[in-house]
């Protein structure tokens, strides 16, 4: 997102878009994150901020960006985390 994107068509990115939607996620997040991913040219602060957008779920009350360097290494349990604010 941050650099020159994958140069899709417009016809590419509405298919994309139209992949999500029928998923159940609404056309107002997808599309400025699906045209990030084809054209770039979005800050890193953007780029996180369209992520995390996009990734949010119904019913979730609040997302939280941590580095990825305060994860655990161990990735046996990573389906059991549960984060405790």
């Amino acid at each position: 997102m941050t650099g020159r994107g994958y140069g899709w068509d417009q016809q590419r990115i509405d298919r994309e878009i139209e992949k999500f939607v029928a998923d159940g996620k609404a056309v107002d997040t997808v599309r400025p994150y699906m045209n990030a991913v084809a054209n770039g040219g979005v800050t890193e602060a953007q780029a996180i901020e369209l992520m995390r957008a996009h990734a949010h779920k119904a019913g979730c009350l609040g997302c939280t960006v941590i580095e990825d360097t305060d994860l655990p290494s161990d990735r046996y349990f990573r389906n059991a985390w549960e984060w405790s604010d």
